[in-house]
């Protein structure tokens, strides 16, 4: 499981780019949230990946310019989309036979 969100201190600043430690293994082109004397900004994983303790350079992109595209005039998913991960996966049984367990688990 990747985290979402990560808060992470430099090894070194310069201009634009920073060094961070990866906070656990990550596939390319993942952002995650870290934090530079205060300063959030979005950590980008560069090509190939990187592994947990690894040091890699990133650029300090803006957080508050974060793009979420949204579709206009259409669902984002089919309908069908719920069978992605099988028939049989936990949350889709929990969410058809007992939504109240979803629900509580969404609310903690």
């Amino acid at each position: 499981v990747m985290p979402s969100t990560s808060v992470m201190s430099p090894l070194s600043v310069s201009s634009s780019f920073v060094d961070v430690e990866a906070p656990c293994n990550l596939p390319e082109g993942y952002c995650f949230e870290a934090a530079v004397r205060g300063r959030r900004f979005l950590a980008t994983v560069p090509k190939g990946g990187v592994t947990k303790g690894q040091v890699f350079s990133t650029n300090m992109g803006n957080i508050n310019q974060i793009e979420i595209t949204v579709p206009v005039g259409r669902w984002r998913d089919r309908l069908f989309d719920c069978l992605v991960f099988g028939p049989f996966h936990t949350l889709l049984i929990n969410a058809i036979c007992f939504p109240h367990i979803v629900l509580g688990q969404i609310m903690s």
